[in-house]
């Protein structure tokens, strides 16, 4: 089995998953040494206690001393990140005796690792790693990107498992245990004792367990009809807004800058657009008005006054899905709508940077389509809503 150093916080968030994509890994282009100097990207293997450690996608400077460079988007370091580096370290140091520094750098940081503290961590990891073939889901932030999560939900509900309920947090789940619910099946027989944890949540807790047991949508709340409008996704890169794509009478209208020189002509238009249709603007969740509200105030524009609308509150408050995650995708994907694209919200960001260096118009033409998707699953769930209100 291969183990991705690389992807170490994959493991840690869900070892399932994990799992699954290490038995696609390839090892192939590694080295079993060390070039005498140099800067060099490359890939090195090392067996250990039967899992082959593969380091990637690192920087390898080798003069008197070895420096190990890891470049990163995020604006912090989080635990995971000190026993990747201890990773690293440890398959580079099984191929020289020389002294080995491990660096973290981002545009927000750039961090020595202490990374010998964390050695005997990462290698009970992978002892652990080694001795089990089988790791129950986990539901977690990935899985909303997750091309598994059907599959998990699947093999949860097999258990009845009430980890499924959206919303129940560590201590809940501790004190529903202390009660003896144990599956979905006891949150709905035991509704009582279900309200002195959750109180005022209790509605919404027992719907989404039935949602999951009888296999369907369920109402919580009565919801009123929404009326055509407009539908807003934007991409961004890093503070670089790049595109915002409309749905429009059911076409897509893409207001697109690749240089950040040109975002405010983008904005001023896209406004300018919204302003004369004076229609709702539907999105889903609310990073679209938090970062039109933003832009305005970044280039001192009049503000339109624009009604947003959000379709993710609506879901979240008054309909349960038998999901695991309440993402855009997750819900468009239940109610029958495919991507055309393996894009998400992560690799977008991954694949416009590749543009900007590449200048591929095939690798924007990617991105317009998945950003298209994206406005199109969000008028589907606006029809989903009207569906069930009527």
């Amino acid at each position: 089995m291969i183990f991705n150093i690389s992807k170490i916080r994959t493991y840690f968030f869900c070892p399932k998953k994990f799992f699954l994509e290490s038995k696609n890994e390839s090892f192939d282009n590694t080295l079993s040494y060390l070039p005498k100097k140099g800067k060099e990207n490359i890939s090195l293997a090392y067996d250990f206690l039967g899992v082959t450690l593969v380091v990637k996608n690192v920087e390898i400077i080798i003069g008197e001393k070895i420096t190990i460079i890891s470049r990163r988007r995020g604006k912090r370091l989080y635990q995971y990140h000190y026993l990747e580096a201890a990773g690293y370290a440890y398959v580079v140091s099984k191929f020289t005796n020389k002294e080995i520094e491990v660096i973290f750098k981002s545009n927000y940081y750039n961090v020595k690792m202490p990374w010998e503290k964390y050695i005997n961590s990462f290698q009970n990891a992978i002892q652990y790693f080694s001795e089990n073939n089988y790791f129950r889901p986990k539901l977690n932030p990935e899985c909303k990107f997750c091309k598994y999560s059907f599959e998990c939900t699947n093999e949860l509900m097999a258990y009845r498992d009430i980890s499924l309920i959206r919303g129940i947090g560590k201590y809940r789940l501790e004190k529903l245990k202390e009660y003896g619910i144990n599956t979905l099946d006891d949150l709905v027989e035991n509704q009582k004792k279900v309200k002195e944890i959750f109180k005022g949540k209790t509605n919404k807790i027992i719907a989404q367990a039935k949602a999951f047991l009888e296999k369907k949508v369920i109402l919580i709340n009565s919801i009123s009809r929404l009326s055509s409008g407009i539908f807003l996704d934007i991409e961004s890169y890093n503070d670089f807004h790049f595109l915002f794509g409309v749905l429009y009478n059911d076409r897509y209208i893409p207001f697109l800058s690749t240089k950040k020189k040109e975002e405010k002509i983008a904005v001023k238009n896209l406004l300018k657009f919204l302003k004369e249709k004076n229609l709702p603007v539907y999105h889903y969740y609310n990073y679209e008005p938090l970062q039109i509200n933003k832009l305005i105030k970044k280039y001192k524009l009049r503000n339109p006054k624009l009604v947003f609308v959000d379709l993710y509150t609506i879901f979240s408050r008054n309909i349960a899905v038998p999901t695991i995650s309440y993402s855009l995708k997750s819900l468009a994907k239940y109610f029958g709508f495919n991507w055309r694209t393996t894009l998400n919200g992560n690799n977008v960001v991954q694949k416009f940077e590749e543009f900007l260096r590449t200048k591929d118009k095939s690798i924007l033409k990617e991105i317009l389509k998945y950003n298209e998707d994206d406005v199109r699953a969000t008028k589907l769930l606006l029809d989903v809503v009207n569906k069930i209100s009527s």
